[in-house]
C-alpha cells in the first residue's frame, strides 16, 4: 500500500484514514454490549486487532498475509472450543462471530469487504436481542445502528475534514425515516402463536425463578436477594386483597429425604380444582420468563387457563418451560376449602416420613400430640414452639449440619429463613399425626399505583405449610408470622431492613424502617414509572402474538381479517409510506435547486476550458483535478467547491444571502491557465 494514506476501493470510493478509523470505531460499538457474555481474550483480540489494522494504515505498511491471517483464524477456533467445548450454540456463535468481523478489518481491499464488515456490524447489533430483550438494550442498539450507518456515510464523504455531528446527523435521519416502515411491519405482517422475540437461550443460561420440583435449605433464601420481578399482576374489579393474604401458590412439595422437599412424580388419571368458599378474586397475570413449567396464582385457584396443566396440590403449570413473556388470567377464592374427604394416595403423600429421622424430632412432635385434643391443637402447639423457643428468620443462618439439617435447625442454630421454617413445621406435623405439605410461591408484592398492578419480585420467595384439617380440609400455616409477622404484614423490603435481631426494641426498628423521607419517595415514584413502562414494553412488544395482534386489530376496526388480507395491506401502506418520503426528500431537494443551477453553471464554465466533469465525480474530487489544471484558479475553485459542499449538504443553512453571495462567486470566476 502507498503512503498517501488511502487504499483504492472502486473508481468512485476510496479507503481513507477517516473511513476506516469510522469502520472501526463502529465495530467496537457494535462489540461493546456483548461484554457481559464475551469471553476477556475475545474483546482484547478485537481491540487489539482494530488497534493494529489503523496502524498499518497510518504508517502505509502492507496488511497480513494469507498465511498470518489463517493462523489468526484457527487460533479463533481454538480459544472459542476451550471457552465452550462447542462451535455450535448462541455463546460460541455470538463470539466468533466478533473475532471473524476484527480479522475481516485486516483484508479490507474492496468497497464490497468494507460493506461486508458493516454488515457483520449489523448482524452483531441484531445479535443482542438472543441475550436480551430489555428497553436498554433496544436503546443502545439504536445508537449502534446510527453509528454503523455513519461509518458508511464517512465512506462516501471523502474530505478529511467532515464533521462527526453531521454524520450522525444523517445517519439519524435515515433510521428516522425507516422506523415508520419497521413499525408497520412489527404490527400488521401476520404473527404467529409466538411473539416475534421467542428466540432461544442455552439451557445452562440465567434463569429469573429459583423454583424447580424440588426445595434444599437456603434455595430459597438465595433467591430472596434478588430485587428482580416475576410477575405483575392486576385486579381488573378492583378487589386487591391485603398484603396478609397475598399468597401465590406455585409448586406443593409432598416428598422429604429429611435434607430436601420434591414434588415426585405425583401421576393420576385427572385432578380438578376443588370448590372454595369466599370472595372471587380475579387475575390478570403477567409472568416473566423463568425456564420452567410453573405458573402461579393467589392461593386458591378455582379457575385456570385452559392450556394449563392442573398438578396435585391445587397448583398448575404449563406443559412447556416458560421462555418469554406470557399474560394468563386466573380466578381464586380466598375463603376455605369445601370439606371433601382427602384422597387416600394424597393422604399416604402427606405423611411420609424420611428414614433416620432425628429422635428429638420425633420426641418434639409426640409432645404435640400428647398435650392435645384435636389435630388444631397440634398445629397451634408447633406454631407456639417457634415463638417462643427464641428462633431468628435471617437470610443468612449459617451453615448446617448436611447430616441432619433439620435437628440442626430445631434444637442449634434456631435461625433459618422461610424454607427452614416451612419444612420443619410440616415433619412436625406429620411425625405428629396431621398430614402436612409444603408449598413454595410468592407473598406479598408491591403496589405500583402508576400502573396499577401488583409487582412481585424475586424478593418476595416464600414457602409456608398446609394441613390437613378433618372437617376444613387443606389449611395455610405459615410458622415464618410466629417469628417474624412484619415479613407478612408490612414485605420482605421492612423484614430484610430489621434483619429479624432486633431485641427488644421491635417496634422502635419497625417504625424506622417504614419512615421515608423526600428522595426515598421519589426514588420510589421513579421506580413505579420505570416498570410501568417495562411492562407496557412486555405486554405489547415482546409478548406481541396473533392474540395481542388480533385484538390490536379489532381495535383499530379490523375485525376477522385474513392472513391474505394483512399481507397485501401491509404492502399498499408500505408503498404509500414510501411515496410520502420520496416527497419529503425531493422538497427537501427542490430547495436546493438554484443552488444546484448555479454550481452546474461553474461546471460548464470549466468545460468550456476543457475540463469536463465525469458523472461519477464528486465535487470534491473534481475540484482536485480542476485545481490542478488551473494552478491561476486553484484557490478560487477551491472556494465555490468547498462553498457548495457546505450548503449543498446542510452543514451550512442555505440562506437567500449566502445564495447570494455564491451567485457572486460564480460570476467572478473565469477559467483560465
Amino acid at each position: 500500500m502507498s503512503k498517501n494514506n488511502t487504499l483504492s476501493l472502486t473508481p468512485e470510493l476510496r479507503l481513507t484514514r477517516g473511513s476506516l478509523a469510522w469502520l472501526i470505531v463502529a465495530s467496537w460499538v457494535s462489540i461493546s454490549w456483548h461484554i457481559p457474555h464475551t469471553p476477556v481474550w475475545a474483546l482484547l483480540a478485537a481491540l487489539l486487532i482494530g488497534s493494529w489494522r489503523y496502524r498499518l494504515m497510518i504508517k502505509g505498511l502492507d496488511l497480513p498475509s494469507k498465511g498470518i491471517k489463517f493462523l489468526l483464524t484457527v487460533a479463533a477456533i481454538i480459544g472459542v472450543l476451550v471457552s465452550y467445548h462447542s462451535l455450535l450454540g448462541r455463546d460460541p456463535g455470538m463470539t466468533f462471530l466478533i473475532i471473524l468481523a476484527s480479522l475481516k478489518l485486516l483484508e479490507i481491499r474492496t468497497q464490497r469487504d468494507f460493506m461486508f464488515v458493516v454488515f457483520l456490524c449489523y448482524f452483531l447489533v441484531m445479535g443482542n436481542f438472543l441475550f436480551d430483550q430489555t428497553i436498554p438494550t433496544l436503546a443502545f442498539m439504536v445508537i449502534a445502528v446510527i453509528v454503523v450507518t455513519a461509518a458508511v456515510l464517512r465512506l462516501t464523504r471523502q474530505q478529511e475534514d467532515v464533521k462527526v455531528s453531521h454524520l450522525l446527523k444523517t445517519a439519524g435521519k435515515f433510521f428516522l425515516l425507516s422506523l415508520p416502515f419497521a413499525i408497520v411491519l412489527f404490527f400488521l405482517f401476520p404473527r404467529t402463536s409466538g411473539p416475534l422475540w421467542n428466540l432461544p437461550q442455552e439451557s445452562g443460561g440465567r434463569y429469573r425463578s429459583g423454583f424447580n420440583d424440588y426445595m434444599r435449605p437456603g434455595q430459597i433464601a438465595r433467591l430472596a436477594r434478588s430485587s428482580e420481578p416475576a410477575f405483575r399482576v392486576m385486579f381488573p374489579d378492583g378487589n386487591m386483597p391485603a398484603p396478609k393474604f397475598l399468597y401465590f401458590r406455585g409448586v406443593v412439595l409432598w416428598f422429604t429425604d429429611g435434607q430436601a422437599w420434591f414434588q415426585g412424580l405425583t401421576v393420576s388419571p385427572r385432578y380438578e380444582l376443588m370448590p372454595v368458599a369466599g370472595e372471587k378474586i380475579r387475575q390478570d397475570i403477567v409472568l416473566e420468563p423463568h425456564q420452567r413449567r410453573w405458573l402461579f396464582a393467589l392461593d386458591r385457584p378455582v379457575e385456570i387457563p385452559y392450556w394449563a396443566r392442573l398438578l396435585p396440590g391445587m397448583v398448575f403449570a404449563s406443559r412447556d418451560n416458560i421462555k418469554r413473556h406470557i399474560r394468563y388470567e386466573v380466578v381464586s377464592h380466598l375463603g376455605t376449602q369445601s370439606p371433601e374427604p382427602l384422597p387416600s394416595m394424597q393422604h399416604k403423600w402427606a405423611l411420609q416420613i424420611p428414614r433416620g429421622l432425628n429422635r428429638q424430632i420425633k420426641y418434639l412432635a409426640r409432645s404435640f400430640r400428647e398435650g392435645a385434643n384435636t389435630d388444631a391443637d397440634i398445629v397451634q402447639a408447633g406454631l407456639d414452639y417457634f415463638k417462643n423457643e427464641g428462633f431468628v428468620y435471617t437470610l443468612d443462618p449459617g451453615e448446617s449440619d448436611p447430616l441432619d439439617p433439620l435437628g440442626d435447625f430445631l434444637f442449634i442454630t434456631r435461625r433459618g429463613f422461610c424454607e427452614h421454617y416451612a419444612a420443619a413445621f410440616t415433619i412436625l406435623m406429620r411425625v405428629a399425626g396431621v398430614p402436612a405439605r409444603v408449598v413454595a410461591g410468592y407473598q406479598g408484592g408491591v403496589y405500583n399505583p402508576v400502573g396499577d398492578y401488583l409487582l412481585v419480585r424475586q424478593s418476595e420467595a416464600h414457602a409456608w405449610t398446609e394441613v390437613w384439617i378433618n372437617g376444613l380440609g387443606w389449611q395455610r400455616v405459615d410458622p415464618t408470622t410466629m417469628v417474624a409477622p412484619e415479613r407478612i404484614e408490612y414485605g420482605s423490603d421492612i423484614s430484610r431492613s430489621l434483619g429479624g435481631e432486633y431485641g427488644e426494641n421491635r417496634s422502635e426498628a419497625l417504625k424506622k424502617a417504614l419512615s421515608k423521607n423526600f428522595f426515598k419517595n421519589l426514588f420510589q415514584t421513579l421506580e413505579y414509572y420505570w416498570d410501568t413502562v417495562n411492562n407496557k414494553w412486555n405486554l405489547w412488544i415482546m409478548s406481541y402474538d396473533m392474540f395481542q395482534q388480533r385484538d390490536f386489530l379489532e381495535a383499530i376496526g379490523l375485525r376477522d381479517i385474513d392472513w391474505l388480507t394483512m399481507i397485501l395491506m401491509v404492502a399498499i401502506i408500505s408503498a404509500s409510506l414510501f411515496f410520502l418520503v420520496s416527497l419529503l426528500v425531493r422538497r427537501k431537494r427542490s430547495s436546493d435547486q438554484p443552488l444546484l443551477f448555479l454550481y452546474r453553471e461553474f461546471c460548464r464554465k470549466l468545460a468550456r476550458a476543457g475540463m469536463e466533469r465525469q458523472p461519477w465525480e464528486g465535487p470534491l474530487d473534481f475540484a482536485r483535478r480542476a485545481a490542478a489544471a488551473f494552478p491561476a484558479q486553484a484557490e478560487a475553485i477551491a472556494h465555490i467547491s468547498n462553498f457548495f459542499i457546505d450548503l449543498r449538504f446542510y452543514r451550512t443553512p442555505l440562506t437567500s444571502q449566502r445564495l447570494k453571495a455564491f451567485r457572486r462567486s460564480i460570476s467572478r470566476f473565469s477559467a483560465r491557465k
